[in-house]
């Protein structure tokens, strides 16, 4: 009788046979209690009462829960994401974010502010009451502030900081430079930003972040035994990871199948045509690409091809590791040619780095297991608040599980003192590795060093060893007593890191954030189907204003519904005040040079055409984007109005060589087939008077 209601018990039944998942024990048990009637109908009664009938239905919910289990790892396999590949999409987005930070950083008054290339109340205008939030400030000075937001808002979203903010921070930044400046922005910046939207609901800090090193239940779970420790459950399915899978498939899909419907991608002529745009092509391209015709054809079908069923891979339901990596690395080897090929700026790696975010589990199969070390101990100092929340960060970063233990100023009295000796205060470490308080392998700055060298990451193994050889050990220990010896570096470090307790993050709350990503994922599918399958309905023209303001309009429209069979290059005829005609910036990039003269024949093409020096990607977008008519009688002014002041206030020598008139002038050439061009035909885009 005691061993029926133990095992009837529901901590036996439910951690035992479900949780754990020992299921062959409750398979053997059974059969076992119902054969022990002695007849069939003695069974079949005792079945409907008793112990037997209690334990028959938690047999029936145990199977029921493993159906329901196999169809989640089912739809998790095919819908969801691992949150190791997602902290590794939380590493590369802010990456990204930082490396284009770094090249726009001395354009950004030039870029943002009401003196540069674009005036505010031109923008305002053309934006229809779209959300920017350069549109609190036309100063300089606010345009730099924000930029410089940005670059801490990727920071924190680097090292897992607050992640969930930093990640909607990032967003609502993306959001108002690319409406500030549209002009210098590409098909990737809007991919960058519709990506950052859908990781807001996403647990990019769940793993490898300060986030998770300052989580008071994972530092709960660290101080329980390996063998009775919950194992961590990698795989995540919601509403925002479909939605992420959904967008990434849209990328490729609705250019594939509803806008790429020109001849040049009907008869295979596109890739031909592609490397025909001076200003995108690249040498490779231009030299070697265009030599093999039919290769070219090829490649064209071929990319047509893989953009409309590749995404079909990502989604399988049958071998769902194997097809979608063999999805990943087809689009990988797709962008890797465009970026070869074509000068496309960050457009070819966006793309690889958010489709990390898809890699399968199995793909990590090569990351070492965090390695124990049962043999140490990390001391750190009672009395300092800081001193935990870096231990824990440490470990954290290095893949390290190390017990923790605070230490008092009597532990480190030495044992051997003589009460003849005058008593001397110990000093206290900040940290200290070691196996008991008074034998430490190393303290303070020494013990990151040490916990380097045993990190199971051969990358931090490495740089311990260098920092060895080069003495950088010795300047980063006086860098952090020089940074831990002001009063207010420790009061910020202390705010920042603030331990977090994941039971304050309660059920409705979660619930609210599922509900918010799953109305959020509706409304943009709806908003965006509105291209596709228009219909009229008062509740969404109630709503619509929404996706206005915040652009959740997506139209993927490069080289749509043709490859551009114009090309050529652009001159900037500027008349001086001595009336000399000359070409206002030969090499095509914003004023940085003294101006040379004007060649005689305008019509033929430079021969250093593919070798133009742009500052960056930046620069050639905005010259190329001025070409557009549609926004070229505002946009063209307010660029024509930059170039004058440039080149009057910091190019002019004397009164003679300042600029009074400027006209741009787009020197157009057609591409036909069998590689041959019409002649140039000049065409003014606009003009403009300095005086």
């Amino acid at each position: 009788q005691s061993w029926s209601q133990h095992l009837l018990s529901p901590d036996c039944v439910q951690n035992r046979f479900v949780r754990e998942g020992r299921k062959s024990r409750m398979r053997s048990v059974v059969p076992v209690m119902v054969n022990s009637a002695s007849s069939p109908e003695e069974d079949e009664s005792a079945a409907r009462s008793g112990p037997k009938k209690q334990l028959l239905e938690a047999l029936q919910r145990h199977r029921s829960s493993r159906s329901a289990n196999f169809l989640w790892r089912t739809l998790a396999n095919v819908l969801g994401c691992d949150l190791r590949s997602l902290a590794l999409l939380r590493i590369l987005l802010a990456g990204l974010i930082l490396w284009d930070c770094a090249q726009q950083a001395e354009d950004v008054r030039r870029f943002y502010g009401d003196s540069g290339v674009l005036n505010l109340f031109t923008v305002m205008d053309v934006s229809e009451g779209r959300f920017s939030l350069h549109f609190v400030n036309k100063s300089d000075v606010f345009a730099i502030a924000l930029f410089t937001a940005t670059i801490l808002s990727a920071l924190c979203l680097l090292v897992g900081l607050h992640t969930r903010l930093a990640t909607f921070c990032c967003w609502l930044l993306l959001l108002s430079h690319q409406l500030r400046n549209p002009l210098i922005m590409d098909g990737g910046d809007l991919f960058l930003r519709h990506t950052m939207f859908w990781c807001i609901f996403l647990p990019l800090g769940r793993l490898y972040s300060i986030d998770r090193a300052m989580n008071l239940r994972n530092l709960a779970k660290t101080e329980l035994p390996t063998d009775v420790r919950p194992p961590l459950n990698y795989q995540h399915l919601s509403w925002a990871s479909i939605a992420l899978i959904c967008q990434i498939a849209w990328l490729y899909m609705e250019g594939a199948i509803y806008l790429k419907t020109g001849s040049s991608w009907q008869n295979g002529t596109s890739s031909y045509y592609a490397l025909n745009l001076d200003f995108f092509v690249t040498n490779f391209g231009k030299s070697f690409l265009l030599r093999f015709p039919s290769l070219l054809q090829v490649l064209s079908r071929a990319t047509l091809l893989f953009e409309r069923w590749g995404p079909l891979l990502l989604v399988m339901p049958i071998g769902s590791s194997f097809f979608r990596m063999l999805g990943i690395f087809g689009f990988w080897c797709l962008h890797f040619g465009f970026g070869v090929s074509l000068n496309l700026g960050l457009f070819p790696y966006i793309p690889c780095c958010i489709l990390c975010a898809l890699l399968p589990g199995s793909v990590w199969s090569f990351l070492p297991a965090v390695r124990s070390l049962p043999q140490y101990t990390l001391y750190f100092n009672a009395n300092d608040s800081l001193a935990p929340k870096l231990a824990r960060v440490l470990m954290q970063v290095l893949h390290l599980e190390v017990r923790m233990r605070p230490l008092q100023q009597t532990d480190c009295s030495s044992a051997t003192h003589s009460s003849e000796e005058p008593a001397v205060s110990p000093v206290v470490p900040f940290l200290a590795l070691g196996t008991t308080p008074t034998q430490s392998v190393a303290t303070d700055v020494q013990v990151i060093f040490a916990l380097m060298k045993l990190s199971p990451l051969l990358w931090f193994r490495f740089w311990a060893r260098v920092a060895r050889v080069l003495l950088l050990d010795r300047l980063l220990e006086f860098g952090v007593y020089l940074l831990l010896m002001s009063e207010s570096t420790e009061l910020l470090l202390n705010a920042l890191l603030r331990w977090q307790d994941e039971s304050r993050f309660t059920v409705w709350q979660r619930r609210a954030l599922t509900m918010c990503a799953f109305l959020a994922f509706v409304y943009v599918v709806n908003y965006n189907g509105l291209t596709y399958f228009p219909h009229d309905t008062p509740f969404w023209d109630q709503i619509g204003w929404i996706g206005h303001t915040f652009s959740f309009w997506q139209n993927w429209s490069m080289f749509s519904p043709d490859v551009p069979r114009q090309t050529g290059w652009f001159v900037l005829q500027a008349t001086l005040a001595d009336e000399r005609v000359v070409d206002l910036f030969p090499e095509h990039g914003h004023v940085t040079a003294k101006h040379s003269e004007l060649a005689s024949d305008t019509k033929s093409k430079p021969e250093a055409l593919l070798t133009y020096k742009f500052k960056n990607h930046r620069w050639r977008k905005l010259i190329t984007n001025l070409r557009d008519r549609s926004t070229s009688r505002w946009t063209n002014n307010d660029y024509l109005r930059y170039l004058c002041r440039e080149a009057n206030d910091h190019l002019a020598q004397d009164s003679l060589e300042r600029v009074k008139h400027i006209q741009f002038i787009w020197m157009m050439q057609e591409n036909r087939d069998n590689y041959f061009q019409t002649a140039v035909q000049p065409i003014q885009v606009g003009e403009h008077s300095c005086e």
